[in-house]
């Protein structure tokens, strides 16, 4: 039987360790800080305190195995992931980038599935209304839970707390919260602005209700290739940044942006063209005024799914680069927007609602891409030491 072997993945190899500390002759003891080396190209080695006041200088440029599959094909039990200069954030991003995708992907079909059968033999059969979908996607999304938990309980057992693993720590709490909180009031702050509008759009009747709700319906479904690349993006910006490859960062960010305005161009197109049709899969066929509304919102709002593009994909990489914190005014900026166009819905009615998302993507794309440019000179300064 062969003895289990391992190789680092990820991460920046060792180049030497010196006897004497560098960072202490040159600048005075950092007490664990550590710095960097230029040598007369520019390029750029972080040079790590060691153990006996020693220093440890590290490759300029990161091994990044993980995404080769050939390398686990070669016999290896492990992949160690050697992190070293990455921030909390830059860790988070490449554990997520080698992880099991796959198989959550999996559980996450089979309950939308079972959801949809769920909902028929409820709503149809059972004749329970909407507490029927309500015990359905319950009943998915839980049954999605348990069979993640078994999935990990079999495949990963590093992963199943044991012991004093149980104890809650004040200090991981704080940190889980710090990075949770955000998020969880970035969706909350925007989830405000579109109550305010709704409350607005319910005293224009029961038809531009309908509507707009079908209308946004519609819309989420096809946005959901925007919430993809922002996902995307996140995790490639930490990978990079981590990696000291800011350029590349923008390159990812470039190509999303290019992806997403293909298809930004193609949704509206296909709205122009068949947006009626679709909207007899929310609405009765016969009824032709509801259609006609339907239809010009989902015009109107893919008009302007490039600035959407834009605040998924600058958001989530703002994220990735470590700075979740700030993305939460650009949901601050989205609940101006649309409380701002549900004021106006008295006078201009039914267009009102129709352009509150779009202003809403606006604003906040005029903080987050001067943001983003920012926090990439940021790196790039931290990454070059003159910051």
């Amino acid at each position: 039987k062969y003895v289990p072997c391992e190789a680092v993945i990820y991460g920046r190899l060792p180049l030497m360790v010196t006897e004497n500390c560098m960072t202490k002759n040159a600048v005075g003891c950092a007490h664990g800080g550590g710095s960097v080396l230029t040598d007369r190209t520019g390029a750029q080695f972080p040079v790590l305190c060691g153990y006996g006041c020693r220093c440890e200088i590290e490759n300029g440029k990161t091994l990044v195995l993980a995404d080769k599959p050939e390398v686990f094909r070669c016999g290896l039990a492990y992949g160690r992931l050697r992190f070293t200069t990455e921030s909390p954030e830059e860790c988070a991003a490449v554990l997520r980038a080698v992880g099991d995708s796959r198989t959550p992907v999996v559980f996450l079909g089979l309950a939308a599935g079972l959801n949809i059968i769920l909902d028929i033999v409820f709503i149809t059969v059972c004749g329970m209304g909407v507490m029927g979908a309500s015990v359905a996607t319950v009943i998915a999304q839980g049954l999605s839970g348990l069979l993640c938990l078994f999935y990990i309980g079999k495949k990963f057992p590093i992963l199943q707390p044991k012991g004093e693993e149980w104890r809650l720590r004040r200090r991981h709490a704080v940190r889980l919260c710090g990075m949770g909180l955000p998020m969880g009031l970035q969706y909350s702050v925007t989830a405000i602005g579109s109550v305010i509008l709704q409350s607005a759009v319910n005293s224009l009747g029961t038809t531009f209700v309908a509507a707009v709700g079908a209308a946004n319906k519609l819309s989420v479904i096809f946005c959901c290739p925007f919430d993809a690349l922002g996902a995307a993006i996140a995790t490639y910006a930490g990978q990079n940044i981590g990696a000291g490859k800011p350029d590349r960062v923008r390159e990812g960010v470039n190509s999303c942006m290019l992806l997403g305005s293909v298809y930004a161009v193609s949704a509206c197109a296909l709205f122009f063209a068949a947006g009626s049709t679709l909207a007899t899969a929310f609405a009765d066929p016969s009824n032709t005024v509801l259609i006609g509304y339907i239809r010009h919102m989902l015009v109107v709002v893919s008009l302007f799914y490039i600035p959407l593009t834009g605040v998924n994909v600058y958001r989530f990489c703002i994220q990735g680069m470590g700075y979740s914190s700030i993305a939460i005014l650009a949901g601050v900026m989205e609940m101006f927007g649309r409380a701002g166009i549900a004021a106006l819905v008295g006078i201009w009615g039914f267009n009102a609602a129709c352009f509150a998302g779009p202003a809403a993507w606006i604003l906040a794309d005029s903080f987050l891409i001067p943001a983003y440019y920012h926090f990439l000179k940021i790196e790039k300064k931290r990454l070059t030491g003159s910051l």
